[in-house]
């Protein structure tokens, strides 16, 4: 046992590679601080040397921010010198930055999301927050295996709730069941997919009547950077908008373009329902796509499902029947642009901030067309045009807010289902504005493709509670072992 304990606290809101990240960069200070918590270098049986690691297990809460300030207040007051990570270092890219930033706050205004203290057992022990319900064991334990604690297959389940020894009441998750999801949380998901059909079916409506596709995808996403710029007022901070990879976000914004555009493209000859079934096969591709360039392999289940909703694409195509045409490529276009989007976007989030890619996925594609808009003579030809011209980027931009909204409240898994409402929407809009009602294959395509994905979301959400299942077991072990 040791004398004293090593503790960080890091801020529950953060995504999960947020935690990861804060958590290394405040390892590193207390390493600096007390070097003599690195042992001995480590040896394999064929005698390569590796780096030493910590000899003293490190336990990783989470709080919610009135928490954390209080025990950083609590710190100071001791005069226990810890290591601080706060919300704006995010947003810089190298240390002289990241102690700027820093610099700017004081103790009761700074925006922290992270906290790691060592410290003897006592001073931490009143340094905790007593009695607080809402610090709680993190899903991300550094334990060194040496310690001897048992392996999950090896632990009982369902035993007496754990507590630490500087007094904290921790709670394992539970498997079992899960919090319900928000109302409002469900109510800005369908809201969003509402106003992704407005932006559909207003880009539909200008087509046809004469409109260049390139002018109503360029209005779309100036209008965006038009609206990001003003509600984020990105003149106060502009740090947040800095990009760390230029070159990938002018990449990422283009295949943001193409999606857009070749939607507009398809919906020149397609119903609103079939380019939407087209479109819902690309969570299946990117479940595929994410083996190779992620590392993020598919089982066997659902590969299956794949390929049932490949099916149903067939289904909605029917190739070399006559019916399959240049609106179906310039769908499948939009779908597979919009894949290679989101599989960017996952790739450049653990070192970009969401203020630069929101900005720059509308940003590069308007500064990128803006040239070849000479060159685009259909204009709207009154003023009712104009004015659904301009709203594109309205509905666009409320759209992706309230996405963001939604995400804030929920988990991806609880919101997953919603995004294939938007196909009741669509059918209705066409029904509506082009008196359009889509044909039984489409229909029977569009049930396979939604079944598929489905089944998609709820293997991974079974995969996702086997695998909690198994940290709650090995948190226990570690609540107990210290």
């Amino acid at each position: 046992m040791f004398d004293t304990k090593f503790a960080i606290v890091l801020r529950d809101d953060l995504p999960v590679w947020q935690k990861l990240n804060v958590t290394a960069f405040l390892t590193s200070g207390v390493v600096a601080q007390f070097p003599d918590i690195i042992g001995e270098p480590y040896r394999d049986r064929a005698g390569n040397v590796y780096n030493p690691l910590s000899i003293q297990p490190v336990i990783v809460l989470s709080a919610d921010q009135a928490t954390l300030g209080a025990i950083h207040s609590r710190a100071l007051e001791r005069g226990v010198t810890s290591s601080l990570y706060v919300e704006e270092m995010f947003s810089t890219g190298f240390d002289a930055a990241n102690r700027a930033v820093f610099a700017e706050f004081a103790p009761e205004d700074a925006k922290v999301v992270g906290i790691a203290l060592r410290a003897d057992k006592k001073t931490v022990d009143k340094i905790r927050i007593p009695d607080d319900p809402g610090l709680s064991l993190s899903a991300a334990l550094v334990v060194p295996a040496a310690f001897g604690l048992p392996h999950a297959r090896n632990c009982r389940k369902g035993g007496p709730q754990p507590s630490f020894p500087f007094g904290l009441q921790v709670s394992a998750p539970q498997t079992s069941s899960e919090s319900a999801t928000p109302p409002v949380a469900i109510l800005c998901m369908l809201s969003t997919y509402v106003f992704f059909t407005f932006l559909d079916t207003s880009s539909k409506y200008l087509v046809l009547a004469g409109v260049s596709a390139l002018v109503v995808a360029w209005v779309r996403f100036a209008v965006h950077v038009v609206l990001v710029g003003a509600l984020l007022r990105g003149w106060r901070e502009p740090a947040r908008f800095r990009p760390a990879n230029l070159p990938a976000h002018v990449l990422r914004g283009l295949f943001l373009f193409g999606s857009t555009i070749f939607n507009v493209l398809a919906l020149r000859s397609l119903q609103l329902a079939e380019t939407t079934s087209i479109y819902f096969f690309g969570p299946m591709v990117i479940t595929a796509l994410a083996g190779p360039l992620l590392g993020e392999w598919a089982g066997w289940r659902r590969w299956l499902a794949i390929l049932a909703a490949f099916a149903g694409v067939l289904i909605i195509t029917r190739p070399g029947v006559g019916v399959f045409g240049i609106g179906h490529l310039f769908a499948l276009g939009s779908m597979l642009s919009n894949c290679f989007y989101v599989i960017m976007t996952r790739r450049m989030s653990a070192t970009e901030t969401s203020e630069s890619l929101v900005l720059f996925s509308a940003l590069a594609p308007a500064v990128v067309l803006l040239p070849m808009l000479p060159f685009s003579f259909s204009l709207p030809h009154d003023g009712w045009h104009w004015f659904i011209l301009l709203m594109l980027g309205v509905f666009g931009g409320v759209g992706h807010w309230l996405l963001v909204q939604a995400y804030r409240m929920a988990t991806t898994t609880a919101l997953a289902p919603y995004p294939y409402s938007q196909m009741v929407w669509m059918i209705l809009s066409g029904l509506i504005v082009f008196k359009q009602f889509p044909d039984r294959w489409t229909l029977v395509g569009a049930a396979v493709i939604v079944a598929s994905g489905l089944y998609i979301v709820h293997r991974e959400h079974r995969l996702r509670l086997r695998n909690r299942a198994v940290l709650d077991v090995e948190a226990e072990a570690l609540a107990k072992k210290l």
